[in-house]
Formats: C-alpha cells, sequence, structure tokens
C-alpha cells in the first residue's frame, strides 16, 4: 500500500514537471496572450473566458505571466545546475581521484564557501554585478557548486579503492582512462539523482530573489516577482497570490519527489 502511494506521488511529480517544462520551452506558442500586453480598460478582471485565471492591476493577463514565469524558473533552475555539475564533476572527481595537494585546496576551498549563508552570498553576488537574470545566473552558480563537489569527492574517494579500479591500475590503464571508463559512470546516476533534489532549491531561490527585487526584472515575469506584486492585492484578489504560489510549490515538490524517487531507486 505505502509502496503504490509513493508510485501514485511520483508519477503526478512527473505530470506536473512535464507541463511545467512544456510551458517553459513552448510559452510563446501556449500563452494566450503576450506577458507584457496590458488592458488598462480591465485591470483586476476576475476570471473569465477571456482570461482564465483573471488580469493583475495593469490588464495583463496572469495566465500568460504564470505561463513565461515558468520560461524564468526552468531556465535558472536547469541551466544553474548544468553549470555547477560541471564544474562539481572537474573538481570533485579529479580531486578524489589524485589526492594530494589538489585534494586539499580544493576541499578548503569548498568549506570556505559552506561558511557563508548561500541565500547571503547570493544576495552580496547581485549587490556587486546588479539585479537581473545574469547576476541570478552567477550568484547561483557560485553557491550551487559546493555541495555537489563534495558528493563527489565523497564517492571518487570509495570508487577509487574498488576492485575494479585497482585492477585496471594494475594492467597499466591510464589514469584518465580510468577516471572516464570506470570512475564517472558510476557516478552519472547519483549526481543526476542529486541534481533533481537541488533544482529544486535553485528554482526556490530564484524566486526568493526575484520577491526581494534583486532577480528577474519587470516587465518580465518571475513567479517570485509575481507573488511580490500580489501582496498588495492579497485581500481584494487572493487569486493573484495563490495562482504562482500554487505553481511554485508544485513544481518543487515535484522536482524533489522525483530525485528522493531516484535516489531511493539506486539504493535497491
Amino acid at each position: 500500500m505505502k509502496r503504490g502511494k509513493i508510485d501514485w506521488v511520483v508519477a503526478f511529480s512527473f505530470v506536473i514537471l512535464g507541463l511545467f517544462l512544456a510551458c517553459a520551452l513552448f510559452a510563446p506558442y501556449i500563452a494566450p496572450y503576450p506577458y507584457d500586453m496590458q488592458n488598462r480598460d480591465r485591470p483586476l478582471d476576475p476570471p473569465s473566458s477571456l482570461h482564465w485565471l483573471g488580469t493583475d492591476e495593469l490588464g495583463r493577463d496572469v495566465l500568460s505571466r504564470l505561463i513565461y514565469g515558468a520560461r524564468v524558473s526552468a531556465g535558472v533552475g536547469l541551466g544553474v545546475e548544468a553549470v555547477a555539475l560541471f564544474i562539481a564533476f572537474l573538481i570533485g572527481t579529479t580531486a578524489g581521484y589524485f589526492r594530494g595537494r589538489w585534494d586539499t585546496v580544493a576541499m578548503r576551498a569548498t568549506d570556505a564557501m559552506f561558511a557563508f549563508p548561500d541565500i547571503l552570498l547570493a544576495i552580496l553576488i547581485i549587490g556587486i554585478s546588479g539585479p537581473g537574470i545574469k547576476g541570478v545566473f552567477v550568484a547561483l552558480i557560485v553557491v550551487g557548486w559546493p555541495s555537489m563537489t563534495r558528493l563527489l569527492r565523497g564517492m571518487t574517494l570509495t570508487l577509487r579503492e574498488r576492485e575494479f579500479v585497482i585492477a585496471a591500475k594494475s594492467i597499466g590503464v591510464s589514469e584518465l582512462a580510468i577516471l572516464r571508463g570506470h570512475i564517472l559512470p558510476h557516478l552519472t546516476r547519483a549526481a543526476l539523482a542529486a541534481a533533481t533534489v537541488e533544482i529544486a532549491g535553485l528554482i526556490l531561490a530564484e524566486s526568493a530573489l526575484s520577491f526581494i527585487g534583486l532577480g528577474v526584472q519587470p516587465p518580465y515575469p518571475s513567479w517570485g516577482s509575481m507573488i511580490s506584486q500580489a501582496r498588495e492585492q492579497m485581500r481584494s484578489n487572493p487569486g493573484l497570490l495563490i495562482y504562482p504560489c500554487v505553481s511554485l510549490s508544485l513544481v518543487v515538490m515535484s522536482f524533489t519527489f522525483v530525485g528522493e524517487w531516484l535516489q531511493q531507486k539506486m539504493k535497491r
């Protein structure tokens, strides 16, 4: 019974993520209106056949802005994680495999990054580089690579002592070939499972930065900025706050559930 419940939750999460990625990829074709199209004659319209989720204070279609907001969340979450994963593989695997001074320097740098609270470090970086999507990318990459680096280094330390690696060394296989052929394949599945969970955190971080005005700048929509703007209409038009909050919550939880499911599958 418990297994069926978990499977149902994971299946629902995959559906949510499929819709999320479809909105991100095909936003211009799916959205009924441009994200910045204003209709001053219809501000704060309730849901109708013209505007399924109503309009905001500037008469912009809420559904269209939600769909374009998914593009921001997907771009930041997947893009930042891809770069952070590349850095983590480069540093973590080489540090764990070759050890020595490089391992010491790499781990000290990683530990130094953990000394700073992620969100405060991100705010500091954006404060230096300036608000906007580029600043968000740089900030989240900087705070995103250390945790994955530590994970991959730890796994590499274990793998380098396994029999198949020792056997490959004994027959003269090069270090690079061992890394490419024996270490990396074993790390990839674990890294992807962990990365799926981390994407949820990155999407949440982007929304938080946009909420306080440091992320995506108007008029382009972000779920975080939509939540921030909706606070003034919270009592008279609660839907403006509910729609982006529900969208953000569903996507973050779905990435988390799928990531945990992948991690459980690896342990079986």
